[in-house]
Parts: structure tokens; C-alpha cells; sequence
């Protein structure tokens, strides 16, 4: 897994003097250095930036995510497949990015159904590069499945081999870590 620095920058001077402090890194990108709200602003970044400029999981449709694929503000797209419309529109949107060389990392802030189900969107992408999982520290991440092994091997997601999503509820964790009040598909 990667290692992350986290980091604040405000103003568009500061985050190309930031962009550029941290070429020496060799970092793999950096993850919205800015609101999304502003793709022009994006372009000109990543235009001077040697480092590869990601955003997009705070961008909900594909009309959203048009500007920064036209103006190529971004190296990398960030769709999650959960808030952008579901895996096939998050596959439109990876399409779409491809046809003008954007790499496509989904974001990914969900259980192992999602994870999974993500995983097998990816699968059909060409300009996937990663999944990203930050999930997996929860306690009861994994047990909420019915597998044979673990979901992640040596840092690779091992998608199953069966039909469906090729995954099984575990109901009986399900139930136990519902919210207050809710039901178990009541």
C-alpha cells in the first residue's frame, strides 16, 4: 500500500510553489489539491505540475467530470463509483477520460460489496491504474463477506470466481453492526 502525506495549500500561487517543491518526491500524484469546483484552474496546474494531478471523488455525474476531461485539468480521474452514478456510469466516465490518455484510479470508500463490485467494474476499464481502499482498518471490514481467504492479497484485490459479485453476505455480522434503528432489508 501507498503512503500518504496529507497536506492543506490555499491559493493557486501556493499550490503550484507547492507542486513544485514536492517534484523531488517522485510522488505517484496528488490527490485534489484544490476544490474541484474550478476545472480551469485545475488545467493550469496540472499543466506546470511534473507531478501527476488526480481529482474526482467529489465529482457526481459525468457532465461533472466534462470540463476536466476536455480541458485535461487532471492527469488522473477519481471517480466513486458509489456517488457518480453507479459502475456503469463510472465505466463511461473511464471512457470517456481514455480517449484523451487520462488515467483513471477510482476512489473507493465502502464495504467489501462495493469493493468487489468496484473491482469487476475496473476489470472492464483500460485506463485503470488503482483502486483505492482506505475501508479495510475497520474491525469488521472483512467478516461482512462470506469468503474463502482473504479480500486482499500482497496488496491486490482477489476477486472471486463466481457468479454474481461471487460474494455472500455474512448476515449475521450485518445485523450486528447495524445503525440504531435501521433494519437488516426489512
Amino acid at each position: 500500500f501507498a503512503q500518504t502525506i496529507k497536506a492543506g495549500v490555499g491559493g493557486h500561487l501556493y499550490q503550484v510553489r507547492f507542486v513544485q517543491m514536492v517534484e523531488h518526491l517522485n510522488l505517484w500524484f496528488l490527490e485534489d489539491p484544490m476544490p474541484p469546483e474550478n476545472a480551469d484552474a485545475f488545467a493550469r496546474l496540472t499543466a506546470v505540475s511534473k507531478v501527476p494531478i488526480a481529482t474526482g471523488e467529489n465529482l457526481f455525474t459525468r457532465q461533472s467530470f466534462r470540463s476536466f476531461i476536455e480541458k485535461q485539468a487532471c492527469d488522473i480521474i477519481q471517480p466513486d463509483m458509489q456517488k457518480c452514478g453507479g459502475l456503469l456510469e463510472a465505466k463511461r466516465i473511464a471512457d470517456w477520460a481514455d480517449l484523451y490518455y487520462i488515467n483513471m484510479l477510482c476512489h473507493n470508500m465502502c464495504t467489501p460489496v462495493g469493493t468487489i463490485a468496484s473491482g469487476h467494474a475496473c476489470s472492464a476499464i483500460r485506463s485503470f491504474v488503482a483502486l483505492e481502499s482506505d475501508s479495510v482498518e475497520l474491525p469488521h471490514w472483512q467478516d461482512i463477506i462470506k469468503r474463502d481467504g482473504p479480500i486482499y492479497k500482497d496488496g491486490y484485490l482477489e476477486m472471486p470466481n463466481k457468479p454474481g459479485l461471487g460474494i455472500e453476505l455474512n448476515e449475521e455480522v450485518c445485523r450486528k453492526h447495524l445503525s440504531s434503528g435501521s433494519g437488516f432489508f426489512d
